[in-house]
């Protein structure tokens, strides 16, 4: 492309991002200076390359469409998810509260708490 390559606005981003990535990766591999969360911000942007090939084809953007229109749902079978967990954590609560400790049951896994039963239940 030549010099025409920064005449596109997502060519210009790409470059942008990649210096500033391939910049850190030097600059922390020389232990010069350490980016930590900043890097990881600029990681996020590279999200943006993606959907500049979503905006190209056709395909990949109906399934963008399709999985923008989805997310709601989504969001209401994770409720029932967590609903069912939360019943299943009292009922861990009420009925298993006194079990001792054993091999598989021990102070990380039990379900004396209801905290300690949500996280049992989240392991499993």
């Amino acid at each position: 492309m030549g010099t025409n390559y920064f005449r596109d606005s997502y060519n210009t981003f790409d470059f942008v991002i990649i210096a500033i990535s391939v910049s850190n990766l030097i600059l922390s591999t020389l232990n010069l200076w350490n980016a930590g969360s900043t890097a990881s911000i600029f990681r996020v942007f590279r999200l943006g390359r993606v959907l500049r090939l979503v905006n190209k084809s056709p395909n990949l953007r109906m399934i963008f469409n399709t999985f923008k229109n989805t997310l709601p749902s989504l969001s209401y079978i994770a409720l029932l998810l967590a609903l069912v967990q939360f019943i299943y954590a009292i009922l861990g609560v009420e009925l298993f509260a006194f079990v001792r400790f054993g091999d598989e049951l021990h102070k990380n896994t039990n379900f004396r708490s209801f905290y300690d039963s949500m996280i049992a239940l989240f392991r499993v």
